[in-house]
């Protein structure tokens, strides 16, 4: 019995062997060696013999890139190292700027840089643990996004399993996309299904990755490319360029035109070449990432708030068709303000079908002259939201019509109140489009991710919301009484409802909506009144001597609190105990605290006190804090995971503080 045991385990690693080769050949070499149908024969075979003897079921298994739907939606994921963003020029001079600040830096001779084509897909992270594929993320804020591990195993050219040449860990970065012939096949079957198609790639790709049924990501044959290591268990090779080979030889996808050069004329050659032929490729590509290739430089080159210096992106230039616009829509924001767009007839640009554009304001329509019925030209580039450029005047026929703002709300009927040549808002605080994007943009604000657009608009139309405190009051009998809602999902989003109580302030205040109050605005807010209460009742003169908040800020600041709705709203939730009394007290400044005029660094995950009160703390305390390591920063705070900015503290002799020895000095320990 021992050893039919032992041949059944040696049969079924040799399936899975076998299918992770073919998995190579076909997906990665593009060079299949057997015909689908016997692949087919070996899956159904393993899939067969893992069924009958689940004792030797495995994550790693082929078999799984299929798997069970989770039961909810996607938990948060901290990067181990933070996924950044880029900065982006759209010419010639702005490359050479880039180059010339980088040459000041580095040694010249020395500098050898790395094209990429950029793909226009989603930034997803990799996780391998003893060489097995544990967690995908996506890239969400840089420093947390979300877990999509069990859509991402789907993706058939990436490797569950790593070779024995890889390292035990193993982190790697990529773009998810989908090709367009696999995009066109997907809406041949919707169409025969009476589906709506999709419009793009990107959007696709995205809502592709966060399915809870692993099995629709696997209809809809998702690609990755590998463009980058985060971190490994071993020493990294020196160069990006050695570590995309290396990632190769582990079985990694990545991308064919990647190209070395020691000249920015050769790379503007590369940058020029894709400008005019990417079109030919199966896939959107919005422009071209020219990276600094040693990794001396790069860390010697450092990072720029969110933005790594080493590296930049090249975006082609936007594409521009013509299309006749049909007529001209009117939206309805959370603030009240009527915000025209084009009716267009659909025209196919930078790979999506566009029938609606936007507009920007009445102001903007005059001054371009675009009237009703013009021919106009209309301009996309990648994702971004295309915008009506300017009328063809020379195709006029003399049967186009001048636009004009309403006099009542096309959505309420209400007066609409005009707020000089760019504004026009409708005067009903509860129209419909008003509540409905209100509470969403409240609910993305604090957390409550379950509270889309269609169900905030069910609970709207049913009489269940109407104001933001409203959603505190939501049981699961009232969910579950929409067509559609589940135990399960309910259950979810007042999780999350309850959650938010404790989210941090500055969340809360954006989330509300006070104009031109952003998030750095909505931080010292919350830090010089640490509650919806002391935010309420503080006297308006207040709000100027907050350093970086001025009159225009202060009177819209002071508009808002004073409106009836809004002190309704703020009375209820401080009634609820909402947001209130759980914040770091600030009487301003402490210049005699040994922190005052210290700069403060915070990375990694802190588990007594979240970083935004902690920061609170410390400018409480007289000091700053700042999100990029350099020559003029005190302290490096070091949580859990911290990521690259460690390296760099060390490279620079920065003194580290871990979280008891911070709270320590601020007098909290």
């Amino acid at each position: 019995m021992r050893e039919n045991r032992a041949d059944l385990f040696i049969k079924i690693q040799g399936l899975r062997s076998s299918l992770n080769h073919h998995n190579y050949q076909y997906y990665i070499l593009d060079d299949p060696e057997i015909s689908d149908r016997e692949y087919d024969s070996i899956f159904h075979e393993l899939a067969s013999l893992e069924s009958m003897h689940p004792e030797y079921t495995s994550a790693s298994s082929p078999t799984s890139r299929v798997g069970a739907p989770v039961s909810s939606a996607a938990l948060p994921a901290q990067h181990r190292v933070p996924l950044l963003s880029l900065g982006n020029v759209f010419d010639h001079d702005g490359l050479l700027e880039w180059f010339k600040r980088v040459s000041t830096q580095i040694n010249p001779s020395n500098f050898q840089m790395v094209c990429e084509l950029k793909i226009d897909g989603l930034a997803v992270s990799l996780t391998y643990e003893n060489r097995s594929l544990t967690r995908a993320a996506t890239r969400g804020d840089g420093y947390e996004g979300e877990d999509v591990t069990h859509t991402v195993r789907t993706i058939r050219n990436i490797p569950l399993t790593l070779p024995l040449n890889a390292p035990d860990y193993l982190d790697v970065i990529g773009e998810v996309f989908i090709t367009h012939s696999s995009l066109e096949t997907l809406n041949e079957f919707r169409r025969a299904s009476g589906l709506e198609e999709f419009n793009n790639t990107r959007n696709t790709a995205a809502g592709t990755l966060r399915q809870l049924d692993p099995k629709h990501a696997s209809d809809r044959n998702l690609r990755m490319t590998i463009y980058a290591m985060g971190s490994m268990g071993t020493q990294m090779p020196p160069t990006h360029w050695e570590q995309l080979q290396e990632l190769s030889k582990f079985g990694f996808p990545t991308s064919p035109h990647n190209a070395r050069f020691s000249s920015l004329e050769e790379v503007q050659k590369y940058c020029n070449l894709w400008t005019t032929t990417k079109d030919s490729l199966d896939f959107d590509v919005d422009g071209v990432v020219i990276k600094v290739d040693e990794q001396v430089h790069q860390i010697e080159l450092g990072a720029s708030s969110r933005e790594p210096r080493w590296a930049i992106a090249y975006k082609f230039p936007a594409e521009q068709v013509t299309t006749k616009l049909i007529n001209i829509g009117i939206n309805v924001s959370r603030t009240g303000s009527l915000n025209p767009f084009a009716i267009l007839e659909p025209v196919r640009v930078s790979g999506a079908t566009i029938a609606f554009a936007s507009l920007h304001n009445e102001d903007d329509i005059h001054r371009k002259d675009i009237r009703i019925g013009d021919l106009v030209l209309l301009e996309r580039s990648g994702a971004v939201i295309p915008k009506v450029i300017a009328p063809i005047i020379e195709a006029r026929t003399g049967q186009e019509l001048i636009f004009t703002m309403p006099d009542y709300c096309p959505s309420c009927g209400n007066s609409t109140v005009k707020e000089g040549p760019a504004v026009t808002r409708c005067s009903n605080y509860f129209c419909q489009p008003r509540v409905i994007n209100r509470l969403l943009h409240y609910a993305k604000s604090v957390g409550i991710e379950g509270l889309g657009e269609s169900l905030i608009g069910k609970l709207v139309t049913s009489g269940m919301l109407r104001h933001v405190q409203d959603l505190y009051s939501l049981t699961q009998d009232s969910l579950t009484s929409l067509s559609g809602m589940g135990d399960t999902s309910s259950d979810k989003i007042l999780l999350e409802i309850e959650s938010s109580k404790n989210t941090s302030l500055e969340k809360v205040i954006v989330g509300l909506g006070v104009p031109h109050v952003g998030v750095e605005i909505a931080t010292l807010l919350s830090a010089h009144f640490p509650s919806l209460n002391k935010l309420r009742d503080a006297d308006p003169s207040q709000y100027e001597t907050i350093p970086g908040i001025g009159p225009v800020i202060s009177e819209s600041i002071q508009a808002f609190l004073g409106e009836k709705e809004t002190m309704i709203t703020l009375s209820t939730l401080a009634q609820l105990g909402i947001f209130d009394s759980q914040h770091i007290e600030y009487s301003g400044p402490d210049a005699s605290s040994e922190i005052a005029g210290n700069r403060f660094v915070i990375t990694g995950r802190l588990n007594s006190i979240s970083r935004s009160d902690l920061g609170s703390l410390i400018r409480a305390k007289g000091g700053f804090v700042t999100s990029t390591v350099t020559k003029a920063t005190s302290f490096l705070v070091v949580g859990t995971d911290p990521g690259s900015k460690l390296q760099r503290a060390h490279d620079l002799s920065i003194p580290l503080l871990d979280e008891d020895e911070v709270l320590y000095l601020l007098g909290h320990r």
